[in-house]
């Protein structure tokens, strides 16, 4: 764990405006922050190196940094105090947005911590993407879900008990023998509510290794009772999506004039991942998969520290390579030697998103918005298991060798109108400088389950383990 989380020392700020991340908002000297946007750095890091896994085990999950939102809590409250950041530092189970109904059961975690004049911070670290996830919000006028339930010893242990069958069953591990213990130890959880929804989905599970019908059905029933919410209750189902919808619509109506306004592009984008995000609930096709080496990966669990141990970097071979007909050079150039795509997609960034409207230009870079116009036409996204420094060399070259006559000349360009040729927007060929840049710029195309973003401080410690 330590080995990829930074001291305090080695948080630096940056200060190119032409960084990929300098929006992060960390542009001077760690200390001189506000400690709101203290954490919400260290909010960033944690967030980034995990790895997504929502089955974590029980034995590793936080040394090893992979797991859920209660493994990043774990983290989170181990490097807070390792910083000497914040007072009081709890991990708590949550229960009910304000968008969800009165006796809705969930099952997050996220971590609150004090300032030193007594402000609380929801700190919310969890690997996904969805409402709050990424976040550090001060509680002072607005709670943002209606229960906080500290865990404690025992609470915890009963969660341990819950990623033990989850992890168990996922694997085809789950001992038989002892399923009787596991009932017994949910029982014992009955008597904190906050447990409920760790417990009908547990039951669910148990449900699956009974010989008996019966006894599989009373399982059953007993998730059933404890989530009402369930899919398989379709009138609670309904009401609950009829709540999803409205909420979904004011943050829509809110997007819109953003967009039309063209303003705060950092709460446009938690919109836009929130919108689809809720979406995914009542219509599973909103969520988003890769096919990276044969293997079929959500979208919104891929984070730098994926990209960092894979060693994938990311080529964009862009519309004006296509426009001057030299797309399969530059692709070749890549390829050769035996060295293949990982994955790949085509896309048009300059078009706005199938889900919510937005120009991916927006998104990816500081200085995107002066770009959009040379990236309207057709873009390859290539992913490469291949060295940052192979592909910064490859691609130095072709931008050296190909279009040098049009340079700062007008052309014609695919919409039928002039643009002019320059090295800094019609330069042919990108490629990812280190594991934050890779996990953002191979989900380019899709902000909406990015779960690293241009606004995030990247995590320098990912390039040095990489190097």
């Amino acid at each position: 764990m330590n080995d990829l989380l930074p001291s305090r020392e080695e948080l630096k700020p940056i200060e190119d405006t032409n960084n990929t991340f300098y929006d992060c908002g960390f542009n001077k000297d760690f200390d001189l922050l506000p400690f709101k946007k203290q954490l919400q750095i260290v909010n960033d890091i944690v967030r980034q190196s995990m790895l997504s896994n929502p089955r974590p085990d029980v034995y590793s999950d936080v040394e090893n940094m992979e797991g859920n939102c209660h493994t990043a809590s774990l983290v989170s409250m181990e490097y807070l105090k390792q910083l000497g950041l914040g007072k009081n530092i709890r991990c708590c189970l949550v229960r009910r947005r304000k968008f969800d109904p009165e006796d809705v059961c969930t099952m997050h975690s996220l971590v609150l911590v004090d300032d030193d004049k007594g402000n609380t911070y929801q700190f919310d670290a969890t690997p996904f993407v969805g409402y709050k996830y990424g976040s550090v919000e001060r509680m002072d006028k607005e709670r943002f879900y209606d229960e906080y339930v500290v865990v404690d010893e025992d609470i915890n242990s009963l969660i341990n008990i819950v990623k033990e069958i989850i992890n168990n069953d996922f694997c085809h591990m789950l001992d038989v023998s002892k399923i009787s213990y596991y009932e017994q130890r949910l029982l014992d959880a009955s008597q904190y509510p906050i447990l409920n929804s760790h417990r009908a989905h547990c039951y669910n599970i148990l449900s699956k290794y009974k010989d008996n019908i019966s006894d599989a059905n009373k399982l059953v029933r007993m998730a059933l009772e404890l989530n009402p919410y369930d899919r398989r209750n379709k009138e609670n189902f309904a009401y609950k999506r009829e709540l999803v919808l409205k909420q979904v619509k004011i943050w829509e109506e809110e997007l819109i004039e953003l967009r039309r306004s063209n303003k705060n592009l950092k709460r446009q984008l938690e919109l836009c991942q929130c919108i689809v995000q809720e979406m995914k609930f009542i219509d599973p096709s909103f969520e988003k998969f890769a096919i990276i080496n044969g293997e079929k990966i959500r979208l919104s669990f891929l984070s730098p520290r994926f990209f960092m141990e894979n060693n994938y970097n990311v080529v964009i071979i862009k519309a004006s390579a296509y426009r001057l007909g030299v797309r399969g050079t530059i692709r070749e150039s890549f390829l050769k030697r035996g060295n293949g795509v990982v994955s790949e997609y085509f896309a048009n960034f300059a078009k706005p998103t199938e889900d919510t409207h937005v120009s991916p230009m927006l998104f990816s870079h500081p200085l995107g918005e002066e770009c959009i116009r040379s990236m309207d036409g057709p873009a390859d996204v290539l992913l490469l298991q291949r060295n940052v420094e192979e592909l910064y060399d490859i691609k130095k070259r072709l931008r050296g060798e190909l279009g040098q006559n049009i340079i700062n000349r007008e052309v014609t360009w695919f919409d039928g109108e002039k643009i002019l040729w320059h090295p800094f927007v019609t330069n042919l060929v990108h490629s990812t400088d280190n594991p934050s840049e890779s996990c953002l710029h191979f989900l380019m195309s899709y902000p909406e389950h990015q779960l690293m973003t241009r606004f995030m401080y990247p995590n320098l410690k990912l390039l040095k383990k990489v190097k």
